[in-house]
């Protein structure tokens, strides 16, 4: 039997259809399939992706676009990934609602530059009459 030169096949798609896809490739038997996570269980049905693995990619892709990098842990010991995935996450998902939170107030800013600096009266100090500014070209 002639040893024959291996050729890497990378499959992408919908992931709806990924169980449906490797039973087809398993019942061709032309592949061997191997996960592209080594810690994934393998199912019947084909890849079980691990959960926290694609968490832990968002954490790390996030702390790569950082722009100040710490220094690696170099000691295992007492280190909980779940527990750095999250709060990554967490940093993450705050950093964006405060980005979120800056940008609706410089927005309101610059819409309440034309008037200057003042303090709007409290609601119920001119008997429930509201004041309503407007640019008149």
């Amino acid at each position: 039997m002639p040893i024959v030169p291996l050729k890497k096949l990378t499959l992408c798609g919908l992931l709806d259809d990924k169980p449906r896809v490797l039973a087809a490739l398993q019942e061709l038997g032309l592949l061997h399939l191997i996960p592209s996570d080594p810690d994934a269980n393998i199912s019947a049905s084909g890849f079980n992706q691990s959960k926290l693995a694609h968490r832990a990619m968002r954490a790390l892709k996030y702390l790569a676009q950082c722009p100040q990098k710490r220094h690696q842990v170099t000691e295992g010991h007492g280190f909980d990934l779940e527990r750095q995935v999250q709060r990554v996450l967490e940093i993450q998902a705050k950093a964006r609602k405060l980005s979120d939170q800056r940008d609706s107030l410089l927005k309101r800013i610059k819409e309440v530059e034309p008037w200057g600096n003042f303090y709007l009266p409290e609601d119920h100090s001119l008997d429930g009459l509201r004041l309503w500014f407007y640019i008149v070209p």
